[in-house]
């Protein structure tokens, strides 16, 4: 992923998967996962399991 500004990482800005309204750590992951939709899948797979998921589509 080149030219961003930002990262997520799942240490420093946890997913709050059980928020009931705007939670920024919630709002990077998302853009985040968004922006990685568009790369190869040799760049998605390892930065998916560096977020600590085993598998995605």
């Amino acid at each position: 992923m080149d030219a961003r500004d930002y990262v997520f990482d799942p240490t420093e800005t946890p997913f709050q998967p059980r928020a009931e309204s705007y939670h920024a750590h919630n709002a990077l992951g998302l853009a985040c996962a968004s922006n990685l939709a568009y790369e190869d899948s040799a760049i998605i797979e390892p930065m998916v399991r560096q977020w600590g998921f085993d598998h995605y589509r």
